[in-house]
């Protein structure tokens, strides 16, 4: 209605965008946010999230050129704006620039606030962007990098969860057993749900081979959530290991089955398991 009255009105126009694009209408707001970029003053504390904004329907857009044209323009003008500086590494790893995204993410940490009005998504600067740099260097493997990433995202917070199942992740890899245990017990401390830390934990005892840990903790893992598939399916990955109880074996493998009958690994088990009693897996 105000749109109506008042067409040309850089505010409303900057509010409308917005709201279409939140509402998922990228298409839709893309005209309303370049026509309020006409009629923005430089000084209009709204120009910055409007740069940002117009980057992030191109990106929704899927007009990854122009979402990264957008960017590098407005960084011209506010070379410290951390969206603009998120969204330009979201964008370069999106087209495969790792290095480009760990460069515009290493600027953002750096880069010193202005005094300027802004919204600024929680953690910006901080722990989500730390989150982002060590899945760079996690696929890049500069595991070094990415455990110093981690674990300066867990010393902002602590209860992050991306960063601390990166890090647990990273110990599964490197087997190392006592900083895994650490982790968890303080995750545990902090109020973890229970399934994600006992998961993690069955893994590293699974790696071992202790088995009948694995077991104990894969059972209350399941008892906590039944309709959870992993722990069921990292249970036959113990099982079959250990290979001592083929009839819970059995069953266990057609329970994953009775939640999802078409997982592929856990029917080709089923099927070998059988042939190893001596029955034919028709039923499977």
């Amino acid at each position: 209605m105000d749109h109506a009255d008042r067409p040309d009105d850089a505010f409303t126009l900057f509010n409308l965008g917005w709201t279409l694009l939140d509402l998922g209408r990228a298409a839709d707001a893309v005209p309303h946010l370049g026509h309020a970029l006409k009629q923005t003053k430089p000084s209009s504390s709204t120009l910055r999230k409007l740069h940002h904004l117009l980057a992030l329907a191109q990106r929704h857009l899927g007009h990854p050129d122009e979402a990264l044209a957008a960017c590098r323009e407005a960084l011209r003008q506010f070379p410290d704006d951390a969206e603009l500086l998120c969204e330009e590494g979201l964008l370069r790893r999106d087209t495969g620039d790792l290095g480009g995204a760990e460069e515009s993410w290493l600027r953002l940490l750096e880069a010193r606030r202005g005094r300027y009005f802004a919204s600024e998504e929680v953690g910006l600067r901080g722990f989500k962007t730390r989150q982002l740099l060590a899945e760079v260097y996690r696929v890049r493997q500069r595991w070094a990098e990415a455990e110093v990433q981690w674990r300066a995202a867990l010393a902002e917070r602590a209860d992050f969860e991306p960063a601390w199942e990166g890090l647990a992740e990273l110990y599964l890899r490197q087997k190392r057993w006592s900083d895994l245990e650490d982790l968890l017990d303080k995750r545990e401390v902090q109020g973890a749900v229970p399934p994600k830390v006992g998961w993690l934990r069955a893994r590293g005892q699974l790696q071992r081979q202790e088995f009948a840990a694995a077991r104990r903790t894969l059972q209350g893992v399941i008892a906590a959530d039944g309709q959870a598939l992993g722990p069921r399916v990292l249970l036959t990955h113990v099982l079959l290991q250990e290979g001592r109880d083929w009839a819970g074996t059995e069953r266990a493998l057609r329970e994953v089955l009775t939640l999802d009958p078409g997982h592929a690994e856990t029917r080709h088990n089923l099927k070998v398991l059988l042939r190893r009693l001596g029955r034919e897996p028709v039923a499977v």
